[in-house]
């Protein structure tokens, strides 16, 4: 064998060693790759699951924010209701005479109302009945009735004893005009 062919055997010897090299380093290269290319996709995949649950608990939360918007306009619709009934409960207890009364106070009320007119004016009754007041002067001002009762008079039965209509008023009774006007 020649010299030349030698040289050319050990230079394609060297070759396939180097091309063996390269092709080793290029299969590790190659499951490097594959490796990290297998890896991303599990992320994409968990990604995309974690995108779904998120997509899914975002329809949750909005359902459940929307079901909570309708209990909130409920409860609105109930405080307003509420507040209504309110302003017509302190309508009706401002007016002089309040419409919801039960009946028996109702009647009870008219009952001893009328037994004090009727006593009042059959004279059964120890109240004062009013006198004018001493003050003549017509200045524009109304005139004044005055019960009389800065002088008590003196009652042998104590109050305790007396029936409830037939005590004394215990505040004064005072009429006064504007004028000429009705009152």
């Amino acid at each position: 064998m020649s010299a030349k062919k030698t040289a050319k055997i050990l230079k394609l010897k060297e070759t396939n060693k180097t091309l063996q090299a390269t092709n080793k380093t290029l299969e590790a290269n190659n499951l490097h790759l594959k490796q990290a290319a297998a890896d991303a996709n599990s992320r994409a995949e968990q990604a995309e699951l974690k995108l779904l649950q998120a997509e899914k608990k975002w329809s949750e939360t909005d359902q459940k924010l929307a079901e909570k918007n309708k209990e909130l306009e409920a409860l609105r619709l109930d405080f307003s209701h509420g507040l209504r009934a309110d302003e017509l409960q302190a309508r009706s207890r401002a007016s002089p005479r309040r419409k919801d009364r039960s009946a028996g106070v109702e009647d009870a009320y008219l009952r001893a109302q009328k037994e004090m007119i009727l006593k009042f004016k059959a004279g059964q009754t120890s109240w004062a009945t009013p006198e004018p007041s001493e003050d003549d002067s017509d200045d524009g001002e109304g005139s004044e009735i005055s019960s009389g009762e800065d002088e008590p008079e003196p009652n042998n039965e104590s109050p305790e004893d007396q029936h409830p209509l037939e005590r004394a008023p215990t505040k004064g009774l005072v009429r006064r005009s504007n004028g000429g006007g009705q009152d």
